[in-house]
């Protein structure tokens, strides 16, 4: 399930969504999508993706850290521009109606490995 942001609590002015984006490499920093980090979105079959990383060899198994060899990861899809998000704002809101801190934020999104700006300035959700 994927969960937006916003800059008001009204959900008027919307920064972004981030979303599951299936297992990562964070060795290699790479999808094990067989498409490439542009279609985690729009491929799910099991035949799309990789069993292991093409790269290095290393496989997901059960009790993986997050961020740690291969584990799933999400991604980030921006509405707007990341400079956008004035300095002086103090709070951002997801569609699940919690607050977060601009700090919280930005870890949150720094944790997203892979990122897409080509919305930014068009209306999703």
């Amino acid at each position: 399930m994927s969960t937006n942001f916003y800059l008001d609590k009204q959900r008027k002015k919307h920064i972004g969504k981030r979303s599951a984006a299936g297992l990562y490499c964070w060795d290699c920093n790479i999808s094990l999508c067989k498409k490439g980090a542009d279609y985690v979105h729009h491929w799910t079959k099991k035949e799309d993706w990789y069993k292991s990383c093409p790269k290095c060899g290393k496989s997901y198994e059960i009790g993986n850290k997050l961020g740690k060899g291969v584990s799933p990861c999400t991604s980030f899809t921006w509405a707007i521009k990341r400079e956008d998000i004035s300095k002086r704002k103090r709070f951002i809101y997801d569609s699940n109606g919690k607050k977060w801190t601009i700090k919280e934020f930005n870890k949150m999104v720094n944790e997203c490995p892979i990122q897409f700006t080509h919305y930014i300035g068009q209306n999703f959700s």
